[in-house]
């Protein structure tokens, strides 16, 4: 039986993953080994303002550009070869990445 979806279902499916999203960020922007005071991290030239402009946003930036890439590229894998169970393997993709560590 084929699952069927309603657009208030995929709105709302979104908006939780969004949601959860948003929270994951603040979470790792906020914690850590040593604890932020916002007022601090907002002002320019406190220890807490380096270590949230200097370590943990840009850790977090990179990491939200990173899963945005793989997402995208698994879509596009997928839709090129018209196949929703589309993988790396199929392709040898993870083979010549193997290679590539290999001989790096």
């Amino acid at each position: 039986m084929a699952a069927t979806f309603s657009a208030a279902r995929l709105v709302r499916v979104c908006a939780a993953a969004l949601l959860l999203a948003v929270l994951a960020f603040l979470a790792s922007v906020a914690l850590g080994e040593q604890t932020l005071s916002l007022g601090e991290a907002l002002t320019a030239g406190t220890a807490d303002h380096d270590i949230l402009f200097s370590l943990r946003l840009p850790r977090v930036l990179m990491a939200a550009l990173v899963g945005a890439a793989l997402a995208a590229s698994g879509a596009a894998m997928q839709s090129l070869l018209r196949n929703p169970l589309a993988d790396p393997y199929v392709l040898g993709v993870s083979g010549g990445a193997g290679l590539g560590a290999t001989l790096a």
